[in-house]
């Protein structure tokens, strides 16, 4: 399992991989700069079984062959992204009260009163399917773009469900025994159905950085056929120049043949205008074929440049794993220095609220701008206390 962000950084290549390595019964000991990685025969992997030396560094200048290196772009760490995606292992993992801080509401927190206790209470457990994607963005101009990004679906709604996503994130980072093995309660079907969904979902959250890439590579591509068109602006006028220059000579020699009577410098005069001739219309035919290439634009090298700037992304999954998470009821208790009172929200771990709240005396939605609020002794919500207040005083 592996921790997710925005782009594969060196500490999330080495997470992935000590992750990873782990959960396939390697051991690591680590030693200063390096890593001492014993490697199991009966391990599943791409990695010969035995011991190895990582050095977690993009510093390859060490060209010792018994050493990995390891970062972003390293062939050690393409090569286990790629041993991962394929093998999209299926695991589990359960979230509880106690696994997971409460997240108070925005409309509590924002209240003049103070939150002063809170109780959870499961009553039944729902499940998400979290899935960590590794996506590669290539183009010639920006080789390669890599992302980590994890995404959690309710298995019931496929809504996304991003406090599950930062939850299970953080419990990667307490170690792999946070995770067990796959029971199999969902199918091979719908387990299909929540992949093409969450790669939509991702697909969209990326989409700022897949168009920002595309700008860059459409700039490149830009530059590069502007590049080309000066070029070939430049060798019009070189061509248009030779052929003006080999007409001139051959109006010289076709000059030169009407006034020697010498045979021998007659003969030379028509070989070379022969040879002129035929040079200046190999020259005219180029000059043609470009000029007809400018006119319609340069079709064929604009095709051809922007095929090679075009976007290549590729998604794939490389951790899937079946998120439990406890759902029930979260009482909140508020106080001000002369009251004091509760409120009850649905509520699930990791996932924060569950429900709207209403007040109720108007049924206004609490929120961030409308929190709950102390209204006589009673909760309220904000426009509700601002009311009353100004009937009171009147």
């Amino acid at each position: 399992m592996t921790d997710a962000a925005l782009e594969v950084t060196q500490s999330e290549a080495e997470q992935f991989t000590q992750q990873y390595l782990e959960s396939l019964g390697c051991s690591i000991d680590m030693r200063g700069k390096q890593w001492l990685v014993t490697v199991p025969e009966e391990a599943d992997t791409i990695v010969e079984p035995g011991t190895l030396t990582l050095v977690p560094s993009a510093d390859e200048e060490d060209s010792d062959e018994d050493k990995q290196f390891l970062h972003p772009e390293s062939a050690f760490f393409q090569e286990l992204i790629e041993e991962a995606a394929d093998r999209a292992p299926i695991g589990s993992m359960t979230l509880t009260a106690d696994d997971v801080e409460i997240r108070v509401p925005d409309w509590a927190t924002e209240s003049s009163a103070e939150v002063v206790d809170t109780s959870f209470t499961p009553y039944y457990d729902r499940t998400a399917l979290t899935i960590l994607f590794h996506i590669s963005i290539e183009t010639v101009s920006e080789y390669q773009t890599q992302l980590l990004r994890a995404i959690s679906l309710d298995v019931r709604s496929n809504e996304p469900l991003p406090g599950i996503t930062r939850a299970f994130l953080d419990q990667t980072k307490k170690g792999s025994d946070r995770f067990h093995e796959w029971n199999g309660e969902l199918s091979a079907d719908r387990i299909r159905n929540l992949l093409n969904s969450a790669g939509g979902k991702i697909r969209e959250q990326i989409r700022l950085t897949i168009d920002e890439i595309h700008d860059d590579a459409s700039r490149a591509a830009d530059a590069e056929l502007e590049e080309y068109r000066r070029l070939q602006e430049q060798r019009i006028a070189e061509l248009e120049e030779k052929i003006e220059s080999l007409t001139d000579t051959i109006d010289e020699l076709s000059a030169t043949l009407q006034q020697t009577g010498d045979e021998a410098e007659r003969m030379e005069a028509l070989r070379q205008r022969k040879e002129l001739k035929q040079e200046r219309t190999e020259l005219q035919t180029e000059l043609s074929e470009l000029n007809r290439q400018r006119e319609t634009g340069f079709p064929e090298k604009q095709r051809e440049i922007r095929d090679r700037h075009a976007l290549k992304v590729r998604l794939k999954p490389v951790s899937i794993t079946l998120v439990k998470y406890e759902t029930g009821d979260l009482v909140l208790s508020l106080a001000t220095d002369t009251e004091e009172g509760s409120i009850t929200v649905g509520y699930g771990s990791g996932v924060g609220e569950t429900e709207s709240v209403t007040c109720e005396f108007c049924d206004r939605e609490l929120t961030a701008k409308n929190p709950v609020q102390f209204t006589g002794n009673y909760l309220g919500c904000s426009k509700c206390k601002s009311t009353f207040g100004n009937s009171s005083s009147s």
